[in-house]
């Protein structure tokens, strides 16, 4: 991967976007852990919108629960101890009816829901972009502003761009842990057979 070093403010408006996207994509395919991979991601994105706040909540299939798994911008202690279900609160309906969804005013929103470990009462406007991988629910993005603001459609699209990009490498990646933990566990049953 190449070096991040490079900040968004030097580069032309012009290229601001294509460079981010390409930073985004690197980092969505690397080899790096997913955790990590999801902490660049939600940082870049939130300096590419100039938004206060970029959060990505993961589907775990077994428990049928978005579990916020990284931030930049709500508290970082709330990360794994938010979780919804789908159709719960506005990331939860974003989730089930896997359109964006854009709210300038969230706390208006009948569908809010308020978690007071995230210290999200300070945040205004939420936009909420479906991650989707091959008609396979992964998740959730979502960016919030403290000022009133309404996401401009060039805005919207830059951020499903970017939930296509990183949606498919983790469902991957994902893919590929389950893998993993199968190996590892069954490694371990048959020690454990063969020792006894």
């Amino acid at each position: 991967m190449q070096n991040n070093s490079k900040k968004l403010k030097e580069i032309p408006i012009e290229d601001e976007y294509i460079y981010a996207l390409s930073q985004i994509g690197q980092i969505a395919t690397s080899r790096l852990d997913l955790n990590k991979r999801l902490e660049q991601i939600v940082k870049l994105t939130k300096g590419l919108l100039k938004v206060d706040v970029c959060s990505i909540f993961l589907y775990n299939e077994p428990t049928e629960k978005l579990i916020l798994e990284a931030t930049d911008g709500l508290d970082p202690d709330s990360i794994t101890k938010v979780k919804l279900d789908i159709g719960e609160g506005v990331t939860g309906t974003c989730a089930e009816i896997r359109k964006p969804l854009m709210i300038p005013e969230v706390k208006k929103h009948p569908k809010f829901k308020y978690f007071p470990e995230t210290k999200e009462e300070i945040f205004t406007s939420h936009l909420s972009i479906p991650l989707i991988s091959f008609d396979k629910l992964i998740g959730v993005m979502n960016v919030n502003t403290i000022k009133l603001y309404h996401f401009t459609d060039k805005e919207v699209k830059i951020l499903q761009t970017i939930a296509s990009y990183i949606s498919g490498a983790i469902s991957d990646a994902q893919i590929y842990n389950r893998a993993l933990r199968l190996i590892i566990n069954y490694g371990t049953s048959r020690t454990f057979r063969f020792n006894s």
